[in-house]
């Protein structure tokens, strides 16, 4: 059946009057086929949205803390969106399915971001609330125990525990009254330690390791620290070389890093 905004009313309509009694899986592709088409396009998404309000909801509560619900549900609204764009009405899946993945991919991307006041990679930050669950579920519970259970390595779980028990700082925090904050320190480009670590010891391993990373990351690396033959960039000359804002450019960099060191430690003895 072709989607008219006529009948995208209809939907809209039939489930306001059910009142959260769910929406079939025939009126979840029309809405999304309209959505897609640009017919009723508004109406479509917000009647999705509407339905589809208690499966955001649920995963917000899995990995949100209270303060972040509001923040979480927003996320998974945007998800919800994410999945009706990209959906692909060929397959024969529910819509609520799909919608599933792109909803945890968010609300867990936004839950890791703000609940480290150090940013940790994102392998690392999941696999720490799964020790972190393991924990709460029995205190007692020995590394060995947990890495079996989660199919984990002990050095991993031991890593995890490490990052359980780290005292969190703001970025905005200082030392003493009047000195310089740690992001002060991160904002320096002549501080930037770990770049001028990686430019002083390249050597095959790191070459080698940087080939293996994804294309994104390695032009990240090759654009910032002169891999390329070329001087190194700034970041103001990486985000308009790239067409985003510097912070993005700064956030790209540090994400191909921590990939580049995961692929070093990986790699030693």
């Amino acid at each position: 059946m072709k989607p008219t905004e006529a009948r995208v009313r209809g939907v809209a309509t039939r489930l306001r009057a059910r009142h959260y009694q769910g929406i079939t899986r025939e009126e979840d592709r029309l809405l999304v086929e309209a959505y897609q088409m640009g017919i009723g396009r508004d109406l479509a998404i917000g009647a999705l949205l509407e339905a589809h309000k208690g499966l955001g909801m649920a995963i917000a509560k899995r990995y949100a803390r209270p303060d972040q619900m509001e923040d979480c549900l927003l996320e998974a609204e945007l998800g919800i969106a994410a999945a009706a764009e990209r959906f692909d009405l060929s397959r024969n899946i529910k819509f609520a399915t799909y919608a599933t993945y792109q909803i945890v991919n968010r609300v867990r991307r936004y839950c890791v971001a703000n609940n480290w006041g150090i940013r940790v990679p994102e392998y690392a930050a999941y696999r720490t609330f799964r020790v972190l669950r393991m924990l709460k579920a029995d205190p007692d519970a020995t590394d060995a125990q947990i890495a079996e259970s989660l199919d984990l390595t002990i050095p991993a779980v031991e890593d995890s525990r490490r990052i359980i028990k780290t005292e969190m700082i703001s970025l905005d925090d200082t030392y003493n009254p009047g000195g310089i904050a740690p992001a002060d320190y991160l904002e320096d480009e002549t501080l930037d330690l770990l770049g001028g670590m990686i430019a002083e010891h390249e050597s095959k391993a790191i070459a080698a390791a940087i080939k293996r990373l994804r294309p994104t990351h390695q032009r990240a690396i090759m654009l910032r620290f002169g891999f390329d033959g070329d001087d190194p960039r700034t970041y103001e000359q990486m985000a308009e070389l790239r067409g985003v804002s510097r912070q993005a450019a700064c956030d790209a960099v540090l994400r191909a890093l921590e990939r580049l060191r995961k692929e070093l430690t990986d790699e030693a003895p």
